[in-house]
């Protein structure tokens, strides 16, 4: 980034071993710090309508959800950082988080909110309906366990990868 970093406030964030990654709406950018270098890279360009992103250090993918239901890809390896085409969920994006090598992403595809679980590459594996709302989803690979609070509740949910 040449000349001063741009002011705003993001709407997502995530970190990896060595870069934040910083979601803009606004801007329609991921704004990236460099943790090694204590300095800012240059931005990722993304589609109108992003809203959420969520990183994988096991893929080594950057995901990104959009209202349509599209979820999308970034190779954080590949220079290009470019989105890929990924999978899509029935109805607009609720949630997205990775658990592990799996992406879940949250839609109001069945009576209650939908969890649905993605392969990397791609392929769905499960979905489980009367589940809810969350921005914060958290994968625990030692329990194989994504947890979320609703209305100061906790709730948790196996992402099992043999499920179909």
């Amino acid at each position: 980034i040449a000349g001063a970093v741009p002011s705003y406030t993001p709407d997502r964030i995530e970190i990896d071993e060595g870069v934040v990654y910083l979601l803009s709406v606004a801007s329609q950018r991921i704004f990236r710090w460099s943790l090694v270098g204590d300095e800012p890279l240059n931005p990722i360009r993304v589609g109108s309508g992003v809203r959420r992103i969520a990183r994988s250090a096991q893929n080594d993918r950057l995901y990104t959800a959009y209202d349509s239901g599209e979820i999308r890809q970034i190779d954080v390896a590949d220079p290009g950082l470019r989105e890929q085409d990924f999978a899509a969920t029935a109805q607009p994006n609720l949630g997205l988080q990775t658990a592990g090598p799996f992406v879940v992403a949250v839609d109001a595809s069945g009576i209650v909110d939908s969890h649905h679980t993605f392969a990397p590459d791609g392929t769905h594996i499960s979905s489980v309906d009367y589940n809810h709302e969350s921005q914060d989803i958290t994968w625990s690979e030692a329990n194989a366990r994504i947890y979320y609070f609703v209305d100061a509740t906790l709730f948790s949910e196996e992402i099992d990868p043999t499920t179909k």
